[in-house]
């Protein structure tokens, strides 16, 4: 009998795919005259046998209404993911005075390698959404590895001046990273 259950639980091990999964999670909050806002970002990323996902949930809240929601993805990935928050990117400021501005930038791409992965930059102002998108800049001993594109801005970044100047200046710092 213990053989037998041995041999079945062997045979299950081979037959079932291997599955891991693992989630960050990122919070902060703010407060304004109508409540406290939270805003909190989930990186969740998932394994099998032959392919990956993952999935980046943004939100902000106030009162438990939802002010705004974000939600990205990466599906059937046969090689490797690179989905990342970028370090420092993710803070709450006033940069046109009235409304805090939630900030925040994340890589995002299926890769195979040390390749550059599409990097996105985005704002939200009083619920609305303004983003920077781009490729990443990846520093090599041996030099620099990008194409020297510029990131391209949505409609409502390019009309809110301040805004737009904020996320260009600070667009360097997002989307380089350095490998030594």
């Amino acid at each position: 009998m213990i053989l037998k259950t041995k041999i079945t639980l062997a045979l299950a091990l081979m037959v079932s795919p291997v599955m891991s999964s693992f989630a960050t999670t990122f919070t902060k909050e703010f407060e304004r005259s109508d409540g406290i806002h939270k805003v909190k970002i989930d990186i969740y990323e998932e394994s099998n046998a032959d392919t990956k996902n993952s999935k980046i949930t943004a939100s902000e809240y106030v009162k438990d209404k939802k002010v705004w929601s974000l939600v990205d993805y990466v599906n059937k990935c046969p090689l490797d993911i690179n989905m990342a928050l970028i370090k420092d990117s993710f803070e709450i400021k006033k940069i046109n005075g009235s409304f805090d501005a939630v900030l925040f930038s994340y890589t995002i791409g299926c890769v195979g390698g040390l390749d550059p992965v599409t990097v996105k930059y985005f704002a939200y102002e009083n619920g609305m959404k303004h983003s920077l998108r781009g490729e990443e800049r990846m520093v090599t001993p041996d030099g620099v590895i990008d194409d020297n594109v510029k990131p391209v801005p949505d409609a409502n970044l390019k009309n809110n001046v301040l805004l737009f100047k904020y996320m260009t200046s600070n667009w360097n710092k997002a989307s380089t990273v350095i490998l030594e």
